[in-house]
């Protein structure tokens, strides 16, 4: 499939099948992740995963989110708000991502709170974290809110 097969499939879908999804993401991973990519191609990548996601596809979410986290164009705010938007979606992954960025303060304030209510969804998803990281956080959380008083 090429790219512009991929984001005519997305244009003309209100919402990509797994199978569909699947030759997407092959396309827009081509050329985002191949070391030949020009700016150019990392630009075709970045619309088709867009593409993808206004066709209801939450892993293109997540991946614009890892992109944007990871890859050739760091953004971390953009990052987040796609991590955002994947997690009201139902992916644990990302959720367990937003809990890692506000317990680490990694493109966002650090913020316990939040990093726990990111926790308590993730888990609710069946999302496995690190007990001691999260006894830590509820510590730290309590030793602030004493701090406060």
């Amino acid at each position: 499939m090429t790219y512009e097969e991929a984001l005519t499939l997305c244009r003309n879908s209100k919402r990509l099948t797994e199978k569909q999804s699947r030759q997407v993401h092959r396309v827009a991973d081509k050329l985002l992740y191949d070391s030949k990519s020009s700016s150019d191609d990392i630009e075709k990548g970045i619309s088709l995963y867009e593409a993808a996601a206004a066709a209801k596809d939450c892993n293109a979410e997540y991946y614009l989110a890892y992109y944007y986290g990871n890859g050739k164009k760091l953004d971390y705010k953009r990052s987040i708000e796609w991590y955002t938007r994947a997690a009201k979606h139902g992916d644990s992954w990302a959720m367990y991502n937003l809990w890692y960025a506000y317990h680490n303060g990694e493109g966002v304030e650090k913020n316990l709170k939040e990093s726990l209510r990111w926790y308590r969804l993730a888990q609710r998803w069946c999302f496995e974290l690190d007990y001691f990281e999260l006894q830590k956080d509820i510590d730290d959380l309590k030793r602030q809110i004493k701090e406060q008083q």
